[in-house]
């Protein structure tokens, strides 16, 4: 059930906010830095042709009404442009996101979620309703999708988010960016990239710090990749291993019916047996394939914890810890992406969930060798494996439903871990009987 959970919520993570997060680089700005960039900076690096999108948003916190006086409060203005849909997810309910020629003219246009439009129309059907922020009257062009679950709302910052184009604000060409998001090139890594953000952004790069999706995607969920790894693996040292007790096993019943027949006679009477043998060794041959196809996972290890010279040198691993450490203790900054606030709150349920996951294996396994023990037939064995598997896989299916995650069936995971059961099976049988072809 864990596992299954786990598998949908790292999922759900890189397909819900946005496109593409192995190519996806955020600046934030750290308001107690000056000399940040502004709207016109924006739209040079946007000329820029080492990125293949650019974008860039302000916040502001904002109360909001309708012409009736029904108003929302906890509410985030967002002042952006129309490529922040090519960068971030935004499911449309109704009408159209920012568009260009909007931008252009600096019209007055908002696009608000469902969960706004419920509250302040009791309808999704707002387009060409205006709403009031900060005085000024706004259109609603536009309806978005929540992210609609209660785990959602936790994991988030508590604000819902109305979207305006950058011209429809005052005074917004000197106003500073406070997040510049980027799509990089495939072919590009994070050095180059971060040279020519110096080259295009001067000294106003250093009041921003650069979040590098690439290198913290893949590790938001290695906790779980390494679990299945190690009991793939696990799984594959036991096949090999069967099958050299196996061969050995059949190098032993050769050479004694050797003492007794010719070669020629041994093929003859047992043929079958001989080609059942080879069947057996094919079999787990092709598992050994698989089973390292499905623990292949991109590990990957940011540049500030890899020392240039030394790998030995302990206290560079010291420093680049405690460096996170003050770095934690040091963002007083009240900019923030909600990208990079929803993925720290997802890596710690994740990293939980799988040490959660990873008890419970052990545990089962100790149950397992406690069942083998008491000479159960590889019918019950199988029984009491697919039986839970089957169970757990579908709770853990309906436990990502409510959570309001995607779901997937991670049928490699359920494979590894299934096998790993048969295959300990199989190796007590093995020490226990002498093959009888």
């Amino acid at each position: 059930m864990l596992i299954t959970a786990i598998s949908n919520l790292n999922h759900t993570f890189a397909n819900l906010f946005v496109h593409d997060l192995n190519r996806t680089v955020e600046l934030v700005r750290d308001d107690r830095k000056g000399n940040a960039a502004c709207y016109e900076d924006l739209l040079e690096l946007k000329k820029a042709t080492w990125f293949d999108k650019v974008t860039g948003y302000s916040e502001a916190a904002a109360m909001v009404s309708n012409k009736y006086g029904v108003g929302a409060a906890d509410i985030k203005v967002v002042m952006t442009d129309p490529e922040y849909s090519s960068i971030y997810k935004i499911d449309m309910l109704n009408g159209n996101f920012l568009d260009s020629r909007a931008m252009d003219r600096g019209e007055s246009h908002a696009v608000v979620s469902g969960k706004l439009a419920l509250k302040l129309f009791k309808t999704l059907d707002v387009i060409g309703n205006e709403i009031e922020l900060y005085g000024k009257k706004f259109t609603v062009t536009g309806v978005y999708k929540d992210k609609g679950s209660t785990l959602w709302d936790m994991l988030g910052d508590g604000f819902d988010r109305i979207y305006i184009p950058y011209g429809s604000a005052d005074g917004f060409v000197e106003k500073p960016v406070d997040v510049i998001s980027l799509l990089i090139k495939a072919e590009l890594d994070m050095a180059v990239t971060k040279r020519f953000l110096e080259n295009e952004l001067g000294s106003s790069l250093f009041s921003y710090k650069i979040i590098e999706y690439p290198v913290s995607g893949p590790a938001f969920h290695q906790f779980y990749d390494l679990l299945i790894f190690f009991l793939g693996a696990l799984a594959a040292l036991f096949t090999l291993l069967f099958m050299v007790r196996f061969t050995l096993d059949i190098r032993s019943y050769l050479k004694k019916k050797a003492e007794t027949f010719y070669f020629k006679e041994i093929i003859k009477t047992d043929f079958k047996s001989l080609i059942r043998y080879l069947m057996i060794v094919l079999f787990c041959g092709i598992v050994m394939v698989i089973l390292l196809k499905f623990i292949q996972f991109r590990f990957v290890v940011a540049d500030k914890y890899v020392p240039f010279d030394n790998i030995f040198d302990l206290k560079f691993y010291l420093n680049a810890f405690l460096g996170d450490i003050k770095a934690v203790n040091s963002n007083t900054s009240d900019v923030y992406s909600i990208v990079k606030l929803n993925y720290d709150h997802m890596a710690g349920l994740n990293i939980i969930c799988t040490f959660i996951a990873a008890i419970l294996m052990v545990a089962a396994i100790a149950f397992f060798n406690i069942l083998l023990v008491s000479d159960a037939t590889f019918l019950k064995v199988l029984r009491y494996l697919l039986i839970p598997a089957v169970a757990g896989g579908a709770l853990g299916i309906i436990l990502s439903i409510f959570a309001g995650f995607g779901v997937v069936i991670p049928v490699s995971a359920w494979v590894v871990i299934i096998y790993y059961f048969i295959i300990c099976d199989a190796n007590k049988k093995l020490s226990v009987n002498s093959v009888n072809l």
